[in-house]
């Protein structure tokens, strides 16, 4: 199971559908969604923002950084991963 897992926290307008969106492109590649969290309080966050820490399943290690690859080229502004 080792590689198999990604943890990130992305940031977001805090606006309807994106985090939808988010997931969907999480779907694009093949990964699979264990858990999600939808953080509003964080004090670093500005106030029209929001942060979506998602725990992933993937393939294998190349999947991962495919999978990585694929959300910083739809411009997701990942503020942590466990890669």
């Amino acid at each position: 199971a080792a590689g198999r897992y990604l943890q990130l926290s992305v940031r977001v307008p805090d606006k309807p559908g994106n985090l939808a969106q988010l997931l969907s492109d999480c779907a694009d590649v093949d990964a699979n969604v264990l858990e999600i969290e939808h953080l509003r309080t964080n004090a670093s966050l500005n106030v029209d923002e929001v942060e979506i820490a998602v725990e992933l399943e993937t393939k294998s290690e190349e999947h991962r950084e495919e999978v990585l690859a694929h959300l910083r080229g739809r411009c997701y502004h990942l503020v942590s991963t466990d890669a």
